[in-house]
Order: C-alpha cells, then sequence, then structure tokens
C-alpha cells in the first residue's frame, strides 16, 4: 500500500495522543486539534484530508436547502457565509459536486425527501473523492461506503423496505446485497464480521449495534496502518479515531442532559408549588 507522501511526520505523531477505543476524550478540543494538524501537514495531504470532513458539510448543505434552522455543524469545512457564497457563484473554492447538486435542487432536478437528498449527495460525494485517493484514505473511504450499503441491506432484510435510494455505488458489493438471499450476503470472505452484525440486526438493539459499527470501523484503521510509521497515512488515522470519539462523546453527553431533563419533568410533576411561585 502506498502512503499518500513520502514526507516524515515525526513530531506531529509523536505529539498527538494515543485513542483507545470505548475511552472518553472530552478533554480533547477536537476543532483545535484539527487547526493544529491542519497547519502542520503539507498542503496536498490537507487537500486529502478535508474529504473527511465533507460529510458534515453535507448536512449543513441540505439543512440549507429546506431552509432548516438548525445550527451549523461545527467540524464542517466551511462557514456558512462561505458555503453560501461558494453555492450561489458556483465559486472552486468548495468540491464541485457540492454547487452542482445546489444547482439541481434549485431546478427542481431532484426528489426532495430529505433521505433521498442524502442519497444523492453521498453518491456524488463518493464519485467524487475516491477517485482522488489513494494509500490509506482510498482503502478507508471504499471500507466505509461497502460497510453503510451492508447495513443498508441488513436494514432492509429485517424491516422489509425498497432499497431503491439507499444503495451507493454500483460494485461487487452492492451486486451481492441486491440478488443474494444468503444469510451473509456472501460477503463472508471479504467482511468477516458480517455474521456478528446480522446477530445484533437481528436482536435490534441498536446501541448495541452502533457500538459495534464503530468498533468494526476502529479496527480497520488500526489493520491499514499497521504498517505506518509517522507517515501522513498515521496523521488520518488519528483524526478518523478522533472523529469516532468525537461521535460518542457526543451522544453520552446528549444522553446524560435527556436523562437529567427527564428527571427534572418527573420531580415537577410530583412537587406542588405554592401559588407564589406561579408565573
Amino acid at each position: 500500500m502506498t502512503p499518500l507522501t513520502s514526507k516524515k511526520y515525526y513530531y506531529l505523531v509523536t505529539s498527538l495522543p494515543d485513542l483507545h477505543f470505548g475511552q472518553s476524550y472530552t478533554y480533547i478540543d477536537v476543532i483545535e486539534t484539527m487547526k493544529y494538524i491542519f497547519d502542520e501537514i503539507d498542503p496536498d495531504d490537507y487537500e486529502k484530508v478535508k474529504f473527511l470532513f465533507l460529510p458534515y458539510d453535507h448536512k449543513n448543505l441540505i439543512n440549507f436547502c429546506l431552509q432548516k434552522k438548525l445550527i451549523w455543524h461545527p467540524l464542517s469545512l466551511y462557514k456558512r457565509e462561505t458555503l453560501v457564497r461558494c453555492l450561489n457563484e458556483s465559486s472552486s473554492e468548495i468540491p464541485s459536486y457540492l454547487y452542482e447538486f445546489y444547482d439541481d435542487f434549485l431546478k427542481g432536478k431532484l426528489e426532495t425527501e430529505e433521505y433521498k437528498l442524502y442519497h444523492t449527495l453521498t453518491t456524488r460525494y463518493y464519485d467524487f473523492v475516491i477517485p482522488k485517493m489513494n494509500g490509506v484514505l482510498y482503502e478507508w473511504i471504499s471500507f466505509t461506503r461497502d460497510l453503510n450499503n451492508i447495513l443498508v441491506g441488513l436494514n432492509s432484510r429485517n424491516h422489509g423496505f425498497s432499497t431503491d435510494f439507499h444503495f451507493v455505488g454500483d460494485n461487487n458489493v452492492t451486486s451481492k446485497l441486491k440478488i443474494t438471499s444468503s444469510r451473509d450476503f456472501g460477503l463472508q470472505a471479504d467482511f468477516p464480521f458480517i455474521e456478528h452484525l446480522v446477530r445484533l440486526s437481528e436482536q435490534k438493539n441498536m446501541v448495541e449495534m452502533e457500538k459495534q459499527i464503530d468498533f468494526i470501523r476502529w479496527n480497520k484503521i488500526d489493520e491499514l496502518v499497521t504498517f505506518s510509521f509517522f507517515t501522513f497515512d498515521k496523521i488520518a488515522a488519528f483524526i478518523i479515531k478522533l472523529l469516532i470519539a468525537h461521535r460518542w462523546n457526543s451522544l453520552n453527553i446528549q444522553v446524560g442532559a435527556n436523562v437529567i431533563n427527564d428527571k427534572i419533568s418527573e420531580l415537577t410533576k410530583k412537587i406542588k408549588f405554592s401559588k407564589e411561585f406561579n408565573v
């Protein structure tokens, strides 16, 4: 496997903390860490690693198209003002598939159901990104596409919905998912974890399923950089792991907030306040 560049990042790699799946990293400021890494790597490497963050811009773009007043995702590459300007100007400051998607949306060429918009944008993302990749990032992005397609296949089989506007791309994996009725879709040899996912999907334990999916992803990126030392591939692996950890930290914070709010709501129902406190 050829690394993205021959440059060695001795100091940068050794300055980054070790990450282990399942541990909390709330003490790490993800945005500041990303700024630090971006400042230290070569421009060519920065152009490659940016592709890992574009899915956050997808969320912003679709929310903008649908005029949803949601908070702009802090991990997106482009601030609101920049993205809106570039969309309207078809500016080369942003990847072409973003403003082409927006133009098609404005012209009424896209179906406006939110999940269909995500499917279209995700498909265009992979079509745009994968040809520009090599090394670990190529292997990683291809793997995440295939893993997501497998999850679509499992959900479709368990819940009986159509896979139209769900599978992304057209390759050996999607072909087997569409036509193979076996328990593992005939994919066990290439994806040995699939039997475990099948069992979890049948148990309908969604939280455990989510954890195992990210555990699979974590192990995959470890596998891809087993023999990478002080290269950009090692930096890319750290970023991927940090984004996974950040997702679970965010989920844990939200779950904690929901529990607290539920407790407060329960208490307020039990307590009878005097009239002086009525507003």
